[in-house]
């Protein structure tokens, strides 16, 4: 993966969802830049995975989802900033990982298998 890509999975017992896109444009605050339509959950599964590409340097993003089948029904919204340019001012980033599903049959065992892998930036 890219600094410039971002994979989100969400759990939904619709049987399709349009994901939201946002930008954040500064002072002018959040632009809708995409609605990707009629996704599917994975066969067998209540999980629909979509991977971003093309997303720009070190700019935040905000992404929700909308079952196909009633439009009132929207997940709560989900920010993340793509990583800055390796010739970007020395700053801390830091990774994270989260979980809609609540406290329910925590913990989740997905989120720490990623917060245990090594990254090489």
């Amino acid at each position: 993966m890219t600094p410039y890509r971002a994979q989100i999975s969400l759990h939904t017992y619709a049987p399709s969802v349009d994901i939201h896109v946002l930008k954040q444009r500064g002072s002018q605050g959040w632009e809708q830049i995409a609605v990707i339509s009629n996704q599917t959950p994975l066969p067998g599964t209540n999980i629909v995975q979509y991977e971003f590409v093309s997303l720009e340097p070190d700019t935040a993003y905000t992404v929700y989802s909308v079952a196909g089948n009633d439009s009132t029904v929207h997940s709560k919204a989900t920010r993340f900033r793509s990583a800055p340019l390796p010739s970007s001012e020395p700053r801390v980033v830091t990774f994270g990982a989260t979980s809609s599903f609540g406290r329910t049959n925590a913990p989740w065992e997905s989120l720490k298998v990623a917060a245990s892998e090594k990254y090489v930036l």
